[in-house]
């Protein structure tokens, strides 16, 4: 048998294979549970913007983001932004929101973002996002935590968007330790360079942290846009936060999202989303 045809009869037998609806299901069950990322899947949304699900769980962040309008209500409140920084970015859907958005309403003028991220599981996903759309030159990428000093820090990767720092959240039982570089502001200031239109902070109690140790990030930002957690270091108050922010020049804008109560391992926990904006910006 010549290699010609023994490929012919190997691609016919592929394809019997997969006429069998039993193990077609077996083997779409396999892949998607095991391969997903290698699927491809790709929903354009208009204006050439492009979004990847690498991942079931990246469903989740989209729908949350697009579908319920998560971050829809600062509209109302902020101009879209030029320049901005993802705190706790997951797969970078914040971003493509507000990428699509500029695109949607017709902007030419380029933006620029960074996105930060401690759970390394996302990383491919987010290049993934940023190759498709053709925006190497206008996002940067950092893997590392938001926290205190330099080095690194322990860092629990969690399923379902609940990665956290040691010492912060419930620890689940699949939770995997890792040690993370932190990313302190020097190296956001030198990354992206100021000034910051928005910076938005989504890192499961961290906010805290860097309201507090960030002076230098803070002083080049126009609006922040803070989900706080029930069980961030300051000791919990949503409040504290709140004045944490006007210490640091901000003020209060809008409640993004009332102070909502968690399900599952952090039942009896609660989040919310808070809106700051400069005095300076706002008396303008």
């Amino acid at each position: 048998m010549t290699p010609f045809e023994l490929k012919r009869h190997l691609s016919k037998f592929k394809t019997n294979i997969l006429e069998l609806e039993p193990l077609r299901r077996r083997a779409i069950f396999h892949l998607k549970a095991y391969y997903y990322n290698e699927l491809e899947n790709w929903l354009e949304l208009g204006w050439g913007v492009r979004c990847p699900f690498y991942s079931p769980e990246s469903a989740c962040s989209f729908s949350e983001i697009f579908f319920e309008g998560e971050y829809e209500p600062l509209l109302a409140t902020i101009e879209l932004p030029d320049r901005w920084i993802d705190l706790g970015c997951h797969y970078g859907f914040f971003t493509l929101y507000f990428a699509w958005l500029r695109a949607k309403k017709g902007l030419t003028q380029p933006f620029h973002a960074l996105l930060v991220d401690a759970d390394e599981r996302v990383l491919p996903g987010v290049n993934t996002l940023v190759n498709g759309n053709h925006w190497q030159q206008q996002i940067k990428v950092l893997h590392g935590a938001i926290a205190e000093g330099s080095g690194g820090v322990s860092f629990h990767e969690q399923p379902f968007m609940s990665s956290v720092l040691d010492g912060l959240g419930v620890e689940e039982p699949s939770s995997q330790h890792k040690s993370v570089p932190i990313i302190d502001q020097q190296t956001i200031l030198s990354t992206l360079d100021p000034p910051y239109d928005l910076v938005k902070i989504d890192i499961e109690g961290g906010e805290y942290d860097f309201l507090l140790h960030y002076d230098q990030v803070l002083e080049q930002a126009k609006h922040l846009v803070v989900e706080w957690h029930s069980w961030h270091r300051g000791g919990g108050s949503s409040e504290q936060i709140r004045a944490l922010a006007e210490s640091k020049g901000f003020q209060l804008r809008q409640v993004v999202l009332q102070p909502t109560e968690c399900s599952g391992s952090l039942q009896g926990q609660t989040v919310g989303v808070f809106l700051f904006s400069r005095a300076d910006v706002i008396d303008v």
